[in-house]
């Protein structure tokens, strides 16, 4: 097979010939690729792009570059530079992100291409003339490639699909390098250029840190029998040098905080388990290469202990992968070297003891050797296969690249479409995961963010259930019992997410929220003050602190609160809220008008802004009423009771809702808002008293009840006396 294939000749690195085949089959995997991912196109921010690339501020500005420190990535500042070019370029919507990985995605496919030109076993594959068509083949591969999909469609895939291209990029000059070691005339501009390479890949990602030792390993594979000579000098002036472009990322590293702490590193997880499943994981990866079904964005995988015996068939598995691939490297340098490229890409994330020990984001540096071992397989089959199909090689191949495309592109296709829905793509997560918490979590939020709020408690619960107190899920499940007018509950677990993280600013400020809907001021005040004691930048801790007092009657100091708000950046529907709320509560209306009309003239830009938005849309609707401006106050409360579920807890925005209604002939709705007011609160007397009036004498004829206009004014009188009670 050796001698037939010329696997074990010296590989060559002159330049393939590149038919008209080749050229179709490239332009095949570029416009496929491009059909494929386009209806992710229009994907919104999920998951951690949204705190991460949407919400972070040092995005927004290139110089300062505060992007530097941006978020979880602050040792990747070319990723971090990327995304703020996004934005400077494209706007802050996630469109513009979108595009540039699907660039960077097939810049790799084209780079792997001219790779592959060069980079190939030693006189091609007998029978096989056009050595680019087997070049397209591996590009048309890897454009098409569902293991892709995560990093192309997820904007926070950016740094893998940097770090593969650079990647490629280095390893293209470093082939061109060697190649022309003896022209001593531009040695330096190519070790120059094989070394910035390898930086810009390391400052996107990690794992650019083992291109080094992949262009070392070629080097060393290639001149073992023929330029051992010539490898000894470049070790020091070239090599030497390319492992020296690494210094950016160790400096990145000891000058920034790092971004990762409590993810990497030893005592993060049980190192012993760690190890134990890295090899079921690797083989998982394996799989998902040969077979890419059941991708998931958020995949669990249980740990397993080394006593185990699936921890020892899967490492027996995996020592064989190995030395498979040590044994190509003696025999078949081409194909031992990908094998090594596969291996040594998904090595920092299987060496390093992590939480997240497995993602398929993580293949992403590490398809390009699949799609390569892939077209040359297809090229070996397609040479010994073509006589007894009646086609040449060339043919053959071509049929058998557009046989594997066509299901490729199809499932690539299938998961942009999925990823163009947040609650799609986590449900998905929960079925190839079923004992997934996170993704059960997002199931939840995403559900009650769309109102179906009974089955995001049953998500939430059970994402509970399977990882056990989580604070995330505790602060959800206040804000749904809030919604369902079970203010108790909601206390509870806001006080469970406190009892779950007492150190973090975010539990105290969702207990003082729950506690804000019961009018327990005090507390609220108490909760937000130690929020803001943990983190006194927190803007809803300063705007819930600054109410609870004026709420209380203590002016002078919710006002120093509202001062504090002005100095803190993006607070000024929070300011002009918790000014108008003052002013209201120390009757000044003409203040209280102008303040709570500021705090609501436009729709608010995140939760901090919708919490004071909400309050001033409550306190602002019986003054639109009061000043005879019934449609406006009924749209105000209409806004706050939907937001906030007040039309299962909140009787008196109710009752202001009702009148406003009948104010504009609306008795039949009016009806309706005044019976859920009286369910809330039985002993409401006005409630039952509007009610009575609205049932004797609506100018609807259907609705006028004169029994039960008598049933609701008794109830409504016999609740009036001194110590009427439910």
């Amino acid at each position: 097979m050796h001698r037939k294939t010329r696997l074990a000749s010296p590989p060559s690195m002159s330049p393939a010939p590149v038919g008209a085949l080749a050229i179709l089959l490239l332009g095949v995997a570029l416009l496929g690729a491009v059909l494929a991912y386009a209806p992710g196109l229009s994907s919104p921010f999920l998951f951690d792009d949204e705190r991460y690339v949407r919400d972070n501020a040092t995005l927004l500005q290139l110089w300062p570059p505060g992007w530097i420190h941006a978020g979880t990535q602050e040792t990747r500042p070319l990723t971090n530079l990327s995304f703020a070019l996004d934005i400077a370029a494209f706007g802050p919507g996630p469109r513009g992100h979108h595009l540039v990985n699907l660039a960077l995605h097939l810049a790799s496919v084209l780079l792997l291409f001219l790779l592959l030109l060069r980079l190939r076993p030693a006189g091609g594959i007998a029978g096989l003339r056009d050595g680019g068509l087997m070049a397209a083949v591996a590009a048309l591969i890897l454009a098409l490639h569902p293991t892709q999909s995560t990093s192309v469609l997820y904007i926070q895939g950016r740094p893998g699909l940097l770090s593969t291209v650079f990647a490629l990029a280095a390893m293209l000059a470093a082939v061109d390098a060697i190649e022309r070691w003896e022209q001593a005339r531009h040695r330096a501009w190519r070790t120059l250029a094989v070394a910035l390479a390898v930086t810009l890949g390391a400052l996107a990602k990690e794992t650019g840190a083992v291109v080094p030792a992949l262009v070392l390993l070629w080097d060393a594979t290639r001149s073992a029998r023929s330029d051992a000579r010539g490898l000894r000098e470049r070790l020091l002036r070239f090599h030497l040098p390319v492992w020296a472009a690494l210094l950016p990322l160790a400096l990145t590293f000891a000058l920034l905080r790092n971004p990762h702490g409590g993810v990497f590193g030893g005592g993060v997880v049980d190192a012993a388990r760690f190890y134990a499943t890295q090899p079921l994981v690797l083989l998982l990866y394996l799989r998902l290469h040969l077979w890419p079904a059941g991708l998931s964005v958020d995949r669990t995988l249980g740990m397993l202990t080394p006593a185990e015996p699936a921890a020892w068939l899967a490492a027996l598995a995996v020592l064989l992968l190995l030395a498979i691939v040590v044994r190509s490297l003696r025999r078949a340098p081409w194909v031992g070297f990908w094998g090594a490229w596969w291996l040594a890409a998904l090595a920092p994330t299987s060496l390093i003891p992590n939480r997240e020990f497995v993602a398929e984001r993580y293949l992403t540096m590490a398809t390009p050797a699949a799609a390569a071992l892939a077209g040359w397989a297809l090229a070996w089959f397609a040479v010994r296969a073509g006589p007894r199909l009646r086609l040449t090689p060339h043919l053959g191949l071509f049929a058998l690249a557009l046989v594997a495309a066509l299901p490729l592109g199809w499932a690539t296709r299938g998961r942009a479409q999925v990823w163009r829905s947040d609650l799609a793509l986590w449900r998905e997560a929960t079925r190839v995961s079923p004992t997934n918490p996170r993704a059960w979590y997002q199931v939840g939020r995403l559900l009650y963010a769309e109102d179906s709020v009974a089955v995001a408690e049953a998500a939430v619960r059970r994402a509970l259930a399977l990882g056990g107190p989580d604070l995330q899920a505790f602060l959800l499940l206040s804000d749904i019992m809030g919604s369902k007018g079970e203010l108790d509950s909601s206390v509870v677990f806001a006080a469970a997410a406190v009892g779950a993280a007492p150190y973090k600013p975010w539990p105290h400020v969702g207990l003082a929220r729950a506690l804000a809907r019961t009018g327990r001021w005090a507390e609220v005040e108490r909760e937000a003050a130690t929020a803001l004691s943990i983190d006194s930048t927190s803007r809803a801790a300063c705007y819930l602190r600054g109410r609870a007092r004026a709420e209380r009657g203590d002016f002078e100091s919710a006002r120093a609160d509202a001062a504090a708000l002005t100095r803190l950046p993006g607070t000024r529907v929070e300011t002009a809220a918790l000014l108008g709320l003052i002013a209201a509560r120390a009757d000044r209306a003409t203040d209280a008008d102008l303040w709570l009309a500021r705090a609501t003239e436009r729709i608010p830009g995140d939760q901090d802004e919708a919490l004071a938005y909400l309050d001033a849309q409550r306190v602002r609707a019986p003054r639109l009423a009061a000043a005879g401006r019934a449609a406006d106050a009924v749209e105000a409360w209409t806004l706050t009771l939907a937001a906030t579920g007040g039309t299962h807890w909140d009787a008196s925005g109710l009752l202001g809702l009702a009148r406003a209604l009948r104010s504009l002939g609306r008795d039949r709705e009016a009806a309706s808002a005044l019976r859920q007011a009286t369910r809330l609160r039985p002993d409401d007397a006005p409630a039952w008293l509007e009610l009575a009036s609205l049932l004797a004498g609506s100018r609807d004829s259907t609705l006028r009840d004169a029994q039960a206009a008598r049933d609701a004014l008794e109830r409504g009188l016999r609740s009036k006396r001194p110590g009427a009670s439910d």
